[in-house]
């Protein structure tokens, strides 16, 4: 699959989301329904795993990091806080056994419960403890399907279900999660195919002239790459939010108001 259809893929998967998580075939109709409030005020649940009750400081860690890493790649726009037990909350994260479907599970508000409710597997089938590194991920991809994310195939993004369970938001991740927000609650991928396609052409060709940029850039200064080297490293301690936002100039955030 091309980078433009992957890409493709996934908005119309984020789409899908705001409709039916579990939703099978797209529907151009389909509208986003995404967060738009700020503080977003996240139940954090104890582990009440006998084994594993140590690391609910741990795990509270890991959320705050992964929702700290969803606030930057909205530019701050919306921010999260952890609520105490008892407190109103609009999301809630909960921490249980890992299926043999599901390393997570995300469920979206019903009329009955109207709350973002996550659970984070953190044993498996025979009752061993989860990687850290895998908790995390999970934590990380199920808050992204609670702001608005669908699945993507490329297995370098967070949001792939079968990819590398990675850690950290890819440019992809951080693109189409830029856009949803730029488009606004309950539009159609109808409504904003043109622009949508627009910002895809824009992104993409962005990425190839900082692919080609940094190919030049090495090849003007081959004997010396211990240089080029820290360069590298120096540009690379920057959040890969900072280093994609240029991307992403042109798309307004104008619909993210705090509430």
């Amino acid at each position: 699959m091309s980078d433009y259809d992957n890409l493709i893929t996934y908005i119309r998967s984020s789409f899908n989301i705001g409709i039916d998580a579990d939703a099978v075939q797209f529907s151009e109709n389909s509208r986003l329904k995404l967060i738009y409030k700020s503080p977003v005020n996240v139940y954090v649940a104890p582990v009440i795993l006998p084994s594993l009750k140590d690391r609910t400081a741990k795990y509270l860690h890991y959320v705050r990091l992964a929702l700290d890493m969803y606030s930057a790649a909205l530019l701050n726009k919306i921010e999260f806080n952890i609520t105490e037990y008892g407190e109103p909350f609009d999301f809630e994260i909960n921490w249980g056994k890992v299926n043999r479907k599901y390393a997570g599970k995300c469920y979206l508000p019903l009329d009955w419960y109207p709350k973002q409710s996550m659970v984070i597997g953190i044993v498996d089938m025979d009752n061993n403890p989860v990687d850290d590194a895998d908790v995390f991920h999970v934590i990380i991809h199920e808050l992204g399907h609670a702001l608005g994310l669908g699945h993507s195939s490329d297995k370098y993004d967070v949001m792939s279900c079968c990819g590398e369970y990675a850690t950290s938001l890819s440019s992809n991740d951080i693109f189409v999660l830029q856009l949803l927000y730029s488009i606004g609650n309950k539009r159609s991928f109808k409504d904003e195919e043109k622009y949508i396609h627009d910002c895809i052409d824009e992104y993409l060709l962005e990425i190839k002239k900082k692919s080609i940029r940094k190919k030049e850039n090495i090849s003007e200064n081959p004997i010396t790459p211990n240089k080029q080297k820290s360069l590298i490293e120096k540009l690379d301690s920057i959040s890969d939010v900072n280093k994609y936002r240029i991307l992403l100039q042109d798309i307004k955030l104008n619909a993210l108001v705090k509430t």
